[in-house]
């Protein structure tokens, strides 16, 4: 269910909206469960409070979102059952009319004529408007012989009905499936046999349905002896709720009275409120035998599609650890662990040692053992193993910096716009002055990015402001003590916010404008010195990516930018102001 994903998940995977929604939906206390019940005026007063729906970079209505919410809600299951409202019934043995999880009051068979013509003339009158609008059932050709399992072809005598009964050669062609209830005899339509249009299930339907298996040849024949037991009942319910589930149909208020319409026009003693109580008043959702299997099955099912997944990812993990054979792979291991010099050595043992070392690649909790196993990565040329891993990893593109020399000048052009602050403003005017060399010119493209690419909340009490995302982009030193000093402020930072240490960049200098040449690359006690800015930016991006380290969430959205545009890397969420300016780099 969708309570078992975070709610981050919920909002830019499934309903696939952009983070600054997400944002606005944590600034109002808004989680998934608020969100499987929150109204539609509801929704609106706090997009339009916050601005969202006003922002430049969104292009959403309210309309749109609401739809998004009311089809995750009925994908994930708020939308078929209130978990708080609505009791699961998994034991069907002791269930009777008198413990059904509704406690709603409904009127008996036996009360009077004229309420009794009136509610038959209403259902029928729901059931004509409702049958204008749906298509025609398809009628299936007589001349296809659906076959059926000996299991269930035995022969069972079967009772005078109420309704002219069908033989199995004129049923719809289905495929068998495979259950409990299957077990016993029951028979599955498949979503490509029933179509996911309703079919308008009718007495004749649900006939053919029972005839298929032998428990409904039983139930057929137990009809003409009085009600149904609660065993029986549970047996009916089921064949319905396997064809329901199968059929892909939605359980709308009209389908599930269609069912328990059919029911009791087979089943003549048998009564309407056993299989279907309406929602009313502060219920959300309807009750009933068949509602509530339905419901169940479709959690067990949801359950069971997890226990699966789990399955499958401690058996990928498993296989991750087990251990390479190649004698190629274990001497280059063994050379690696006595040796580090000569380094082009390293760097031939390097790609041939790979496969022992992929499986703990890109996994951030796996950071400290790569590290510790391979030592060589803190060597000081220890970025030329880094991009090995990263083009041995095949993600994304390698070159990806020599994009920079391609879109320098257009994203100068872009940052060049008024600025309240004086910060801002004096960057623009170096920037106009054309007496920057490129590392400068780079330095302050970062810099300036976060005023378009605004930060967003880090946790849910602290949001960076624009002038704390600039200075975290890149942190400018003028001695090895200040450098340490200012990542090591940082580490602590971070770290009482509940978040691990990103790679920093330390560029050596008072500021963009007065830079001595020198570009270090910081994480832990490994320091990469490079010859440029668009090289150091090189590195960072691939250490963070061969680590599976997260980028500083301080100032995330520009390195969501410069991995997602310049190295073509996946990322896990978009933004409309990103992609608004990737459409201008894009532009001829």
């Amino acid at each position: 269910m969708a309570t078992e994903k975070s709610f981050r998940d919920i909002v830019l995977h499934e309903l696939q909206l952009p983070v600054e929604i997400l944002d606005t939906f944590e600034g109002a206390n808004i989680d998934s469960d608020r969100l499987s019940r929150i109204p539609r005026d509801e929704l609106e007063d706090v997009l339009t409070v916050a601005g969202t729906i006003a922002s430049e970079n969104i292009a959403w209505n309210i309309d749109e979102i609401f739809r998004r919410i009311v089809e995750w809600r009925q994908e994930s299951g708020f939308g078929i059952i209130g978990f708080e409202d609505v009791e699961i019934v998994e034991d069907w043995l002791a269930c009777d009319n008198s413990e059904e999880t509704e406690t709603n009051t409904v009127e008996p068979r036996d009360s009077s004529a004229a309420s009794e013509q009136k509610s038959t003339e209403q259902i029928t009158a729901d059931t004509e408007v409702c049958r204008e609008t749906e298509p025609s059932p398809k009628i299936p050709d007589p001349s296809i012989d659906s076959k059926v399992d000996s299991a269930t072809s035995a022969a069972v005598p079967v009772p005078t009905l109420h309704r002219k009964t069908t033989t199995s050669d004129d049923l719809p062609s289905s495929l068998p499936g495979t259950s409990r209830a299957a077990a016993a005899g029951v028979r599955f339509f498949s979503p490509a046999s029933t179509g996911k249009e309703n079919r308008n299930f009718t007495s004749d339907v649900l006939v053919q349905l029972l005839e298929q298996t032998i428990v409904g040849r039983q139930l057929i024949e137990r009809a003409a002896s009085g009600p149904l037991s609660s065993e029986s009942q549970r047996e009916l319910v089921d064949i319905i709720a396997e064809y329901h589930c199968a059929s892909g149909i939605k359980a709308t208020e009209y389908v599930l009275r269609e069912y328990a319409e059919s029911i009791t026009t087979v089943f003549k003693d048998e009564t309407q409120d056993t299989y279907l109580v309406i929602r009313g008043g502060a219920k959300r959702n309807p009750g009933g035998k068949i509602y509530n299997r339905i419901s169940n099955r479709k959690q067990k099912a949801a359950k069971r599609k997890r226990i699966e997944e789990k399955h499958q990812t401690e058996t990928q993990k498993q296989a991750g650890k087990q251990p390479v054979d190649d004698p190629t792979v274990k001497e280059a291991e063994y050379w690696l662990e006595h040796n580090s010099q000569p380094w082009e050595t390293t760097l031939n043992k390097w790609k041939d040692s790979f496969p022992a070392r992929k499986p703990l690649l890109m996994k951030s909790n796996a950071v400290e053992e790569v590290l510790k196993r391979f030592r060589h990565y803190s060597n000081e040329f220890g970025f030329q193993l880094v991009d090995k891993d990263f083009d041995l990893l095949a993600r994304g593109d390698k070159n990806g910096s020599r994009t920079w020399d391609l879109c320098l000048e257009k994203l100068i052009r872009f940052v060049k716009r008024p600025y309240k602050d004086t910060f801002s403003s004096d960057i623009v005017e170096q920037l106009a002055s054309s007496e920057l060399d490129q590392n400068s010119k780079v330095c302050a493209i970062l810099i300036l990015l976060n005023n378009i690419l605004l930060p967003t909340k880090v946790t849910k009490t602290f949001k960076p402001t624009i002038l704390s995302a600039q200075e975290d982009v890149i942190f400018f030193a003028a001695s090895d003590a200040e450098a340490i000093q200012k990542v090591n402020e940082y580490n602590e930072t971070v770290c009482k916010l509940g978040l691990k240490p990103s790679p920093k960049l330390v560029f050596r200098g008072e500021s963009f404008k007065t830079l001595t040449g020198v570009f270090e690359v910081h994480y832990q006690n490994i320091v990469y010195r490079l010859d440029s800015a668009v090289r150091a930016i090189d590195v960072l991006i691939k250490f963070s990516t061969v680590f599976g380290l997260e980028h500083s969430r301080i100032s995330r959205h520009v390195w969501n930018f410069v991995s997602s545009y310049m190295y073509k890397l996946p990322v896990p969420e978009e933004y409309g102001s990103i992609i608004k300016l990737k459409r201008y780099l894009s532009a001829d």
